[in-house]
Parts: C-alpha cells; sequence; structure tokens
C-alpha cells in the first residue's frame, strides 16, 4: 500500500475516532437529560448527534472511496477485509491502523451501551408519561363508579382537576 493511501486512511480513522468521542459524550449528556426531564435539551442534544453523524457520514465516505481505490490495487472481487488490509500495509503502518482500530472499535462498543442504557430511560419514561396521563383523564373523566352508581350522571358530581372556586 502506498505511504500516502495508509496515512489518508488513518487520518480519516482519527477523525472519526474523534466524533465517535463526541457522540459518546453527547449520549453521556442525554442519560442525564433524560433523567432529569429536561425535553428542551434532549431536542438540542440530538440535533448535535444529527450534526456529527452527518460529518461521520462524509468521512465514511471518504473512506469507501479510499477502500475501492485499494481494493483495485487487491484486484479483488469483495470488499476488502481486515486481513487483507493489513497484508497490503507495511509494519510502520499496520501497528497505527490496528491501534485507531482497536480505539474505535473501544468507543463504538461504549456509545452502543450508552445508547441502549438511554433507550431503556427512555422507554421507561414514555411508560410513566402514558400511565400518568391515563390517571389523569382517569380523574377529569372516570369510567368505574366505584361508590356511586349516580356518580358522572351529574354534572356537579363529576371530580374536577381544577377547581374553579379556588
Amino acid at each position: 500500500m502506498k505511504s500516502k493511501n495508509a496515512e489518508a486512511l488513518i487520518e480519516i480513522l482519527e477523525e472519526e475516532y474523534a466524533y465517535y468521542c463526541k457522540l459518546n459524550e453527547l449520549a453521556a449528556e442525554k442519560k442525564e437529560t433524560i433523567i432529569e426531564n429536561d425535553i428542551d435539551n434532549l431536542t438540542r442534544l440530538v440535533k448535535e448527534d444529527e450534526k456529527i453523524i452527518t460529518q461521520l457520514n462524509q468521512l465514511e465516505a471518504k473512506r469507501s472511496e479510499l477502500l475501492v481505490g485499494l481494493q483495485g490495487e487487491e484486484d479483488s472481487e469483495e470488499g476488502l477485509n481486515y486481513r487483507q488490509l493489513m497484508g497490503l500495509m507495511n509494519d510502520n503502518w499496520e501497528e497505527k491502523f490496528t491501534q485507531v482500530r482497536s480505539r474505535l472499535l473501544e468507543i463504538i462498543d461504549e456509545l452502543y451501551r450508552r445508547n441502549d442504557q438511554n433507550r431503556v430511560l427512555l422507554e421507561e419514561a414514555i411508560k410513566l408519561n402514558n400511565f400518568s396521563f391515563n390517571m389523569l383523564k382517569e380523574a377529569v373523566n372516570p369510567t368505574k363508579n366505584l361508590y356511586n352508581k349516580k356518580r358522572g350522571k351529574d354534572k356537579d358530581d363529576m371530580p374536577r382537576l381544577v377547581d374553579r372556586r379556588g
């Protein structure tokens, strides 16, 4: 592999690593934001996520283009796998590539775990919101008459969420 191509690939992977670190930091912030139920901040964080993901997609396109060029050197029908790529690199670049790859895999794994935690927190928050909504709806318009069969028939007898007298 030409030194220029190897260097370009490592630079792209380093940039991807930096963006994944930012995503990981945002995922940690999102966890706290979800716990605090701060919807405005969560919206802001999701928008930041989208910007970073756009940047990652652009880097991924560059990386894919570079690998297609390398694949031409390898003359393979399928995409290059890790072993084939290592076979194309000299020892100096192979070591750097392996280090970057290792760090990328670690941060992506951590990001996956954090996003999974956030998903569970969001699911629980949605369940709690639905429960609260149903309780509120039941308080305003009860469907079960526990103590009085006439309850709900007389407009003044219905429970109110807000008392106008106060």
